[in-house]
């Protein structure tokens, strides 16, 4: 692991300037024109720099920034300014044959409070870059080239509207077909089948088109995906008297709801939940966001520059509150909408107060000092049982894989015992302390004060006498990794857990080490099993009971390893460039691809 200190906040901040990344650093401020007049206003830039704009009619602007901005409207005496915060939306009205900006308070939000996580610093430039894989059914009727010049056209003027209103495009880099099973006849079943025969990489999403349903105005399934960062998109393909326009918005809509966005109630808005209503053929009709949904997909967007981001729960804690808010106020314009309902459960609970500045409440450790006891004495158990006995039925001196499993099983079992908002972060932690038998805590004084208030020095050389070799996939290293890094998500939360993983891989291979993905597969897999069993989709029962390696860690077949700075540098560049980037999507798709993550957790999404 990674070197960390006072709570790991030194480390992330390095290794996500390693990285050259901002996570969390850049926010948005949304504006939209309410009025029938194209409106004139100065801007004034974060860090004082001012330049003259305009806005057309119902047309949305977003601007990235890292801090407040202002907006002056008029000139001379009469010229008003309006301060604008980070993560806020406002629209200009006229009133009295005056202009003016009204600000929209999100619920739940004080965007007063808000405040860049690195002030000064402008945010990313350029336009996002997400790959995609299109792909059409073996069903449709038409030769490679017809449908993929269609596709590609259509999916060149969606990468128009996403640039303009959160700066992504999406960049084919994979074109094929796939078999799909004639005898479904459901929508979710064939979504499903989709996610389950295709394999997106090198791609971010696979964005198929079938062919096996007519298309139905007014019909809710006109395209479909598992939810917002979800790899696979179906969207109905079937030939007839349908407008290419009415075939773009569907297909904007569910990029929409890759990116985060949720159902509105405008209607003018692409996001309203009944396409196929023909507002698109109109001449005079804008595909187009509103503004809400632009400020949850440009959050998304801004975070998925530096860091591969698999699900909403992972953004940072200020581009959760705003998106939180975002979707509350969505779903209040549409209560019955199942989708505004799982959106804003896709983001978690919602933040509790703050824990104590010296790290994991009192009960917490407590509950990883009954776990860590609950290995110690599995490991006893197990020192104690012969190496082979005649008797195939009789249980026998585990070693390897079988012992991990054993331990972690034992490990769960314990924690079950614990109050329900103490198990899953004492399990997690008391594991990662109970699984380490390394020395980097030690020169780590906030880490190393965690760990000594869960397990003594005495009691920790103790436990190293029993424990043996635990492994996952035969490597006892993938074994540290992996739980090391899940105890690291209940301390430092997702990102701080991924950053100082990357962060360790950095170190190592400037020190002589190398860099190993499949170190780092292991801590991204140890990550995303602590974020499920934290959020209660992976319950302690299930694990105490059924929990194997395999279901969690990915074959690592074919993983670069042991890579000197230099050799890393020369394939892969920088640790935020392209090829690194695609690599690390390649290790989630992996993860993804296990079955203790391969059927959907949460509601579908449809339009």
């Amino acid at each position: 692991m990674f070197p960390l200190n006072r709570i790991f906040v030194t480390i992330v901040c390095w290794a996500f300037l390693a990285l050259a990344s901002r996570v969390g650093c850049a926010g948005v401020v949304v504006l939209q024109n309410w009025t029938p007049v194209k409106i004139d206003y100065v801007l004034c830039q974060a860090d004082g720099q001012q330049s003259r704009q305009s806005i057309a009619p119902s047309d949305i602007a977003s601007i990235p920034t890292t801090g407040s901005i202002s907006v002056t409207l008029g000139e001379g005496p009469a010229a008003r300014n309006y301060p604008l915060n980070v993560n806020s939306i406002h629209y200009f009205g006229i009133r009295n044959g005056v202009p003016e900006l009204v600000h929209l308070k999100l619920p739940g939000v004080d965007d007063k409070a808000e405040a860049p996580a690195q002030p000064g610093q402008p945010p990313a430039d350029g336009i996002y870059k997400i790959p995609v894989a299109i792909l059409i059914d073996s069903a449709d009727p038409r030769i490679q080239a017809a449908w993929e010049k269609r596709v590609r056209k259509r999916l060149a003027e969606a990468d128009d509207i996403f640039e303009h209103h959160c700066r992504v495009r999406f960049d084919i880099v994979k074109v094929g077909n796939w078999t799909s099973d004639p005898a479904i006849r459901s929508f979710d079943q064939s979504l499903m089948e989709f996610a389950q025969k295709v394999q997106p990489s090198p791609a971010r999403l696979a964005i198929g088109f079938t062919s096996h349903y007519d298309w139905i105005r007014g019909e809710m399934h006109l395209g479909g995906t598992h939810g917002a960062l979800a790899s696979h998109i179906l969207i109905r393909e079937s030939p007839g008297q349908v407008s290419e326009p009415e075939r773009l918005e569907v297909l904007v809509h569910e990029l929409g709801h890759f990116l985060g966005a949720a159902h509105t109630s405008d209607k003018t808005s692409v996001m309203r939940p009944m396409l196929g209503d023909r507002k698109s053929a109109a001449k005079t009709f804008r595909i187009g966001f509103d503004a809400p949904d632009t400020l949850i997909m440009s959050l998304v967007a801004e975070e998925m520059r530096s860091r591969h981001l698999w699900h909403p729960s992972g953004l940072s804690p200020s581009a959760k509150n705003a998106v939180r808010g975002a979707y509350i106020a969505l779903a209040q314009t549409i209560p019955q909408d199942p989708v505004s309902t799982s959106s804003v459960e896709s983001l978690g609970p919602p933040p509790t107060q703050a824990a104590p500045t010296g790290g994991p409440s009192p009960e917490i450790i407590n509950g990883a000092r009954h776990v860590v006891l609950a290995v110690v004495q599995a490991a006893r158990e197990n020192q104690q049982l012969p190496v082979r006995l005649k008797d195939p039925r009789a249980p026998v001196w585990r070693t390897n894989d079988e012992l991990t499993t054993y331990y972690v099983r034992r490990a769960a079992a314990a924690a079950r015992q614990l109050p329900p908002h103490v198990g899953p972060s004492a399990f997690l932690l008391g594991l990662g302390v109970a699984m380490d038998d390394s020395n980097f805590v030690h020169d780590k004084p906030a880490l190393n004060d965690v760990w000594q208030k869960i397990e003594p020095n005495d009691q920790r050389q103790r436990r190293l006498l029993l424990l043996g070799t635990p492994t996952m996939l035969k490597r006892h290293g993938v074994t540290r990794h992996f739980t090391i890094s899940a105890a690291l998500v209940v301390l430092s939360g997702p990102q701080g857990a991924e950053a100082a993983g990357l962060g360790k891989e950095i170190l190592d291979s400037r020190s002589g080490d190398g860099f190993s993905f499949a170190d780092l597969c292991a801590d991204m897999a140890g990550v995303m099993f602590a974020t499920h069993v934290r959020e209660e989709n992976i319950p302690l029962q299930d694990i105490a009971v059924r929990f194997q390696v395999e279901d969690y860690v990915p074959k690592m077949d074919g993983l670069p390893d042991d890579l000197p700075w230099d050799t890393f540098v020369k394939q892969y560049g920088q640790a935020g460039s392209e090829n690194f980037q695609r690599q690390r999507v390649d290790l989630f798709h992996r993860i993804l691809a296990l079955p203790a993550y391969r059927a959907p957790e949460s509601p579908k999404k449809k339009t």
